[in-house]
């Protein structure tokens, strides 16, 4: 293993997956599938645990990817399947339902945009494939980033809600589907392997599944660090719980990766004081209704006797305690500081979605509703020259109370244009078609439910805005 390290500038994906069958060849040979997949459950629920607790982004390391990521290559040692060629198979650099190299599946309905298109994605297939021999973990991860935008879109607002909610929908089905393979072992005679493969290639699937929402997690939290090198690190010195290469450990060891983490606990401390403080003392209250410091008086002087505790005794049950009180504070402060600014922030009435190829159409819908007092946001005069466009549009986004996308032949076959529709459609926000050159019977399923006006109406806009309050 140590020698493997110290050679690892020529590793790709299959090489980690060799990697760790060598280390724990002996400790797995006793652990069944059913044990594995039971410790894949475990960490990548840690790995969830660590994304969505308290919204902090460093509560995410990167040994909780490596950790995850390495019982996905266990378990399909323990299967006998490849994760890289399970990976090039359904990511070769397209989304698998929509086969788009940015996906839009939320604008097609997981659908192709044709059913006579060839997909530009599917063109670089083979050369996809025959970059397997270095295609490594970082490859992988910056392959998911591409595909799915959206992800990273969504994430300053959802609070990687969205990964919480989809990693343990994914690591189920990868039960079900070895679950299903069980079956077909038992039911087919050795002779007929090719349906007993038909099924292993469905765990292979969902598998890879699991394994592209987790790294591509890595790309959105750690765009300039290399996971390849985290990975290496973790391993450098064979087994991070016995020390030993091969592994030693007994059946049932593994590293506690649930106990308490100070550097976490201070943190989460620290920002908690930090909101605590925002809030006004009680005699700067503006008025009566003003939420100020001395609602939670009594629950954060609570919480910093437990946090003071936790520092000092390191007792894993007083810091489950610190969690729990520490969890349902910053909800609160959270919810508190959020009704502040929803009532400051929403700084556009309308933000305008368009196709750069119908620019002058967007010119002419933002004249008009500029005309009418509208606050209304468009990115060729909303986005200065040198700024950072991806983080403009997401802020304006969140600031604006409604989308009005240009909907036309050339909007509707935009990945940006959906990006923006889909982050519209998870903040809740009023969402109004415009017509130009195409019908409602046009738009997307997504778009179709939403009351539409037509280009030559764009003077009606704030009626329709009125009528969807």
């Amino acid at each position: 293993m140590k020698t493997q390290v110290n050679n690892s500038k020529n590793f790709n994906i299959a090489s980690y997956q060799k990697m760790l069958k060598d280390l724990y060849s002996d400790t797995n040979e006793g652990r069944n599938v059913d044990n594995i997949y039971g410790y894949l459950v475990r960490s990548s629920g840690y790995f969830c645990k660590s994304l969505g607790h308290l919204g902090l982004k460093d509560q995410t390391t990167p040994n909780n990817f490596v950790i995850a990521i390495s019982w996905i290559f266990s378990l399909s040692t323990k299967l006998e399947f490849d994760v890289q060629d399970a990976f090039l198979e359904k990511y070769p650099g397209i989304c698998p339902h929509c086969k788009e190299p940015r996906c839009v599946c939320l604008t097609t309905g997981k659908k192709f945009l044709s059913p006579n298109r060839v997909s530009p994605g599917e063109k670089n297939f083979e050369k996809i494939k025959k970059s397997s021999e270095t295609y490594t973990l970082d490859k992988a991860a910056k392959n998911i980033r591409g595909i799915y935008t959206i992800n990273e879109n969504l994430w300053p607002s959802n609070r990687a809600q969205r990964h919480i909610r989809k990693i343990p929908e994914e690591v189920a089905e990868i039960h079900e589907a070895i679950s299903n393979y069980n079956k077909a072992v038992s039911r087919y005679e050795e002779g007929e392997k090719d349906e007993r493969e038909a099924f292993l290639s469905i765990v292979a699937g969902e598998t890879v599944d699991v394994f592209a929402w987790i790294v591509g997690v890595w790309e959105i939290l750690f765009p300039n660090k290399s996971l390849d090198t985290a990975f290496q690190d973790y391993y450098a010195s064979g087994c991070p719980v016995c020390d030993a290469d091969p592994c030693k450990c007994s059946l049932h060891s593994s590293r506690p990766t649930g106990l308490v983490d100070t550097t976490k606990i201070n943190s989460i401390m620290e920002k908690i004081n930090s909101m605590y403080n925002q809030l006004p003392r009680q005699s700067q209250a503006k008025y009566q209704e003003e939420v100020d410091q001395s609602k939670y008086q009594e629950e954060v002087d609570q919480l910093r006797k437990t946090y003071n505790h936790v520092v000092k005794t390191q007792n894993v049950f007083t810091a489950s305690q610190f969690l729990e009180q520490a969890t349902a504070i910053f909800d609160e402060l959270s919810k508190i500081s959020h009704e502040h600014a929803d009532e400051t922030k929403k700084q556009y009435d309308i933000f305008l979605s368009y196709s750069t190829l119908d620019k002058d159409q967007a010119r002419e819908a933002d004249k008009t509703w500029t005309e009418q007092g509208l606050e209304v946001f468009m990115a060729e005069k909303g986005i200065q020259p040198g700024a950072l466009w991806k983080d403009n549009l997401r802020k304006a986004l969140k600031n604006s109370k409604s989308l009005c996308i240009l909907a036309s032949p050339n909007s509707l076959d935009s990945d940006w244009v959906s990006s923006e529709l889909g982050g519209a459609w998870f903040l809740e926000l009023k969402i109004i078609p415009i017509l130009f050159q195409c019908s409602v019977k046009d738009l997307p399923e997504m778009l179709s439910d939403y009351q539409a006006v037509n280009f030559h109406e764009l003077a009606n806009i704030s009626k329709v805005l009125e009528q969807t309050n």
